[in-house]
């Protein structure tokens, strides 16, 4: 695999506290590499010293495979925290303004990369009339001026509609598939992020806590069928004597967590000792859910 990012126990220390602490991660071409954490966790730290704008206390990282990180950083188009934009200019000019930085002369170029993110080259409406989404659609129209390889967004959806989101990640994934555009992004809104990312990062307290792929994240024992039968004790006696032991209760339910092909066989073997099943549902549990159950 081609490592676009490679962080080996990365950390930055603000006195005596770490932001983040030895932090070690592959982010290969091609991967939607999904973020997330707490407030305050370490995920701006972790951007901010890929973009340059923090230097890392320790640790080491690579940028498209090279220590050459100032050459690696003119491949990446970066959303971070508040984005720089110029309140009194239109949307159009605060793209020129940045276009001319990049080396950028082509008006089309400009125009391109507004109605990419859905916004109108024409409308003349000054930047500090935006709502906070366009902010968020102009600044990434920035970012993709200069036709990154690489995109790193700290919540990019902040603000947008729900209309705007789904744009905004059909965008991404199009940049993704079409262009082959790796991408890095944090965001709070977590089933979203599920509707989008191929791996993920849990990061707590500045440290990397868990690693995983989607794939991974539906394939691990994380499904499980939900009983809700008229008898929570019976049933769980009647489950162990089938050996049948990854069991809990939530919420007056049942959660059966082992690998049960037929549920119907279940519920066959509750039926013929007594108990009324009243519902059975086979899950996946969620980024949210296990993103919750990580961080408890």
């Amino acid at each position: 695999m081609d490592a676009i990012v490679k962080t080996d126990n990365l950390s930055k220390k603000y006195n005596d506290k770490y932001a983040l602490n030895n932090c070690s991660l592959t982010v290969n071409r091609g991967d939607i590499y999904g973020i997330i954490g707490k407030n305050g966790a370490g995920k701006s730290t972790l951007m901010k010293i890929l973009c340059g704008i923090t230097e890392k206390t320790q640790g080491d990282y690579e940028l498209f495979g090279g220590k050459n990180l100032s050459e690696g950083r003119k491949k990446i188009g970066a959303i971070l925290e508040n984005p720089t934009l110029f309140g009194n200019l239109t949307g159009k000019d605060n793209l020129r303004y940045f276009a001319i930085q990049k080396g950028i002369t082509n008006e089309n170029t400009i125009k391109k990369s507004l109605e990419l993110v859905g916004l109108n080259y024409d409308d003349g409406k000054v930047v500090k009339n935006y709502s906070v989404g366009m902010k968020q659609r102009l600044a990434l129209s920035v970012c993709l001026l200069g036709k990154p390889e690489l995109l790193i967004l700290d919540e990019p959806i902040n603000g947008i509609d729900p209309k705007g989101i789904v744009e905004i990640r059909s965008l991404l994934k199009r940049l993704n598939e079409e262009n082959g555009v790796t991408i890095i992004i944090s965001s709070h809104v977590l089933p979203e992020l599920e509707n989008l990312v191929n791996k993920i990062a849990i990061i707590n307290d500045g440290q990397v806590i868990d690693k995983l792929s989607l794939d991974d994240l539906h394939s691990r024992d994380f499904n499980y069928i939900e009983i809700y039968t008229s008898d929570i004790n019976r049933t769980v006696e009647i489950l162990k004597e089938q050996e049948i032991s990854k069991i809990d209760i939530q919420n007056g339910k049942i959660r059966v967590k082992e690998n049960i092909e037929d549920s119907s066989e279940i519920v066959s073997l509750l039926v013929n000792n007594g108990i009324k099943v009243y519902e059975i549902f086979r899950k996946e549990e969620t980024l949210e859910e296990f993103y919750l159950r990580n961080i408890s």
